[in-house]
């Protein structure tokens, strides 16, 4: 009860009150969904985790890194015999390469010798 005069200002006040106390009931309302639906989450996601789809999940993702890791030490492996092939291949060629170099020498001191023959006998001709 309010006297006249205070009553439109008592109306106003009170109906304030009611539109914020409305607002907050709402408001309460979607933070109680809010967290049902945070906690409906994340029991679902402690069922998975402590579930057997989890592990499997985690030996899946254990193994291709192993499988990951067992590819690298292959690929190191096959590197390192390709290394050592073509070291003994270039040494091959190099031992190829310094013969030829011998025989075209002793072709050439040949060469030499059958040509200085051959001029001896031109002069011994003349």
């Amino acid at each position: 009860m309010v006297k006249p005069e205070y009553a439109p200002l008592a109306y106003f006040g009170l109906r304030q009150a009611t539109i914020i106390w409305f607002q907050t009931r709402q408001l309460e309302k979607r933070k109680e969904q809010e967290t049902e639906d945070m906690e409906k989450t994340f029991k679902a996601l402690l069922y998975w985790i402590n579930g057997e789809e989890f592990q499997e999940s985690i030996d899946y993702i254990d193994s291709a890194i192993k499988e990951a890791e067992n590819t690298k030490t292959f690929l190191n492996s096959l590197k390192k015999h390709i290394d050592a092939k073509i070291i003994e291949a270039l040494n091959c060629q190099d031992c190829i390469t310094d013969k030829l170099n011998k025989a075209t020498g002793l072709v050439r001191q040949q060469r030499k010798l059958l040509n200085g023959n051959s001029q001896q006998e031109k002069l011994v001709a003349n």
